[in-house]
């Protein structure tokens, strides 16, 4: 593994030589000890961080990510109680309010609470207290130059940072803009007194409006052409910026001296990352099928994610990235994609919602009475193994292994362990999941290592000589098995069998 922070490549083409390039003054490396993939990551996760355990009230139930304002969230909630769902929280990502742009609805970012968009703030986050659901929020290191663009606001971030010097700079020492559908500044992380100050918008406008945790986006976009002002040369910086977003976030918490309660998630990370974050997820997967962007890809980034120290690591349940353009195939994230996220999902450490990036036109969960139900249901699967989960947690937090992991980590002396990676994974060692990746499928083609496996579901046994089984019955579940004598899998086993 190297140290540099500096922009590297990896050329692995050639079967006998692997060749890294690394554009520095000098190259600095280990070279970790282990007989096994667990090994390398127990190892690795000694140098690079290990992620803290996750607050206990992030796994009393579902994570509900919604868009709207006061009144829809009063009516999304009541939708989702009358079916039973158990929530911890809401993830209010547009607290700051929100705009349109050609993408659809997107957010206004300077970092606010919007109470126009959210009115009797104070009156919604007591009612969800007393129900012990807790209110999430979002922020990210761009600001907008909200003068002249939206109409009500109290502090013009922006123009704050600007006149203080925060802002990455182009060659003319201009703010740089980039990113998305309209123009947005970035904060420059090298400057001391910047960290000063976005580390007390947080604490202002987040944590003292009650914010017990939120999605610290971004963080990967620092171009190469800027000018910083702490820095030489941005490209020893694009790489560390992402950890630094992360240790920033982490400080304002601990500064708060909420370290205990509050937690974040990212999606952008370098080598110190899992140190520094208190919980990973996936960024902005298609809402559709396809294996390199699709739900898919979202099983990929959990067990190759898990390789680097990103113990606790999920996905949107749903996906985000969806196409209606005139002229263009349409993705448009149907039920039956949704249905499938949350059952992937009800295997990671934690259950989040998303409504993408056009909530009006995705199918969401609350979208009718069966896809809440069918929510609800799931959410409750994934409270079924939380005895497990915490034994996990710990695990992760003083080892540094994935909740989630590959075949390969728990069976690395199994060639096909490795060859199935993509397709299958661990829930720690105990439980094998085999997600349904493919729409209007009810069979699965399942590497089984050898040995007697149970089917979670039904209970019933296969005996394996290490071999791939198809099998039929999941139409309306994935397969789940763990291993004839396995305390964990026969528990897990009762507890679904309770859930209805």
């Amino acid at each position: 593994m190297l140290e540099n922070d500096a922009y590297s490549e990896f050329d692995f083409r050639q079967p006998d030589i692997t060749q890294i390039k690394v554009f520095d003054t000098h190259i600095a490396g280990r070279i970790l000890p282990g007989k096994t993939p667990a090994d390398f990551v127990e190892s690795y996760t000694l140098y690079a961080g290990r992620m803290r355990q996750l607050p206990d009230w992030v796994h009393a139930g579902a994570i509900i990510g919604m868009q709207g304002g006061t009144e829809k969230v009063y009516e999304v909630w009541k939708k989702l109680q009358d079916a039973g769902t158990p929530i911890t929280a809401f993830w209010l990502q547009d607290w700051v309010g929100q705009r349109k742009t050609i993408l659809g609805k997107q957010l206004w970012w300077n970092w606010e609470l919007d109470d126009r968009h959210y009115p009797d703030w104070t009156l919604l986050k007591d009612s969800l207290s007393n129900q012990n659901i807790a209110v999430m929020g979002y922020i990210n290191p761009f600001l907008v130059d909200v003068n002249g663009q939206k109409e009500h606001f109290k502090r013009n971030l922006y123009q704050e940072a600007l006149d203080s010097g925060f802002l990455v700079l182009d060659h003319r020492n201009e703010p740089y803009l980039n990113v998305t559908s309209f123009k947005a500044a970035l904060l420059d992380l090298s400057h001391p007194g910047c960290r000063v100050w976005i580390k007390k918008v947080i604490k202002d406008e987040l944590i003292r409006n009650g914010f017990r945790g939120w999605m610290a986006d971004f963080g990967e976009a620092l171009p190469f052409d800027v000018r910083l002002n702490n820095v030489s040369t941005t490209a020893s910086y694009h790489n560390r910026y992402a950890q630094e977003w992360a240790l920033l976030n982490k400080e304002a918490v601990d500064e708060a001296g909420l370290g205990e309660d509050i937690t974040f998630f990212s999606r952008s990370a370098y080598t110190k990352s899992p140190g520094y974050s208190t919980l990973f997820w996936q960024g902005d997967q298609m809402v559709d099928w396809r294996q390199n962007d699709g739900l898919p890809s979202a099983l990929t980034g959990l067990v190759t994610g898990g390789l680097s120290g990103f113990s606790m690591n999920h996905s949107d349940i749903g996906g985000y990235a969806s196409v209606d353009f005139p002229l263009t195939k349409k993705i448009i994230r149907s039920q039956e994609l949704l249905y499938r996220w949350m059952q992937l999902s009800a295997f990671t450490v934690v259950f989040r919602t998303h409504e993408g990036v056009g909530p009006d036109k995705n199918h969401q969960v609350y979208s009718d009475s069966a896809t809440a139900q069918t929510f609800a249901y799931w959410a409750k699967v994934h409270q079924a193994w939380k005895f497990y989960r915490d034994t996990l947690l710990m695990e992760a937090h003083s080892k540094g292994l994935p909740v989630v992991r590959s075949m390969a980590m728990v069976f690395p002396h199994l060639m096909d362990a490795w060859t199935y990676s993509d397709r299958q994974m661990m829930v720690g060692n105990e439980l094998l999941i085999a997600p349904v990746l493919t729409p209007d499928t009810e069979s699965i083609s399942m590497y089984l290592p050898p040995g007697t496996w149970v089917n979670a579901w039904t209970k019933t046994s296969i005996i394996s000589k290490g071999e791939v089984i198809k099998m039929t019955g999941f139409a309306h579940h994935p397969g789940v098995f763990y291993l004839e004598g396995s305390e964990v899998g026969e528990r897990f086993s009762n507890h679904l069998s309770g859930i209805r």
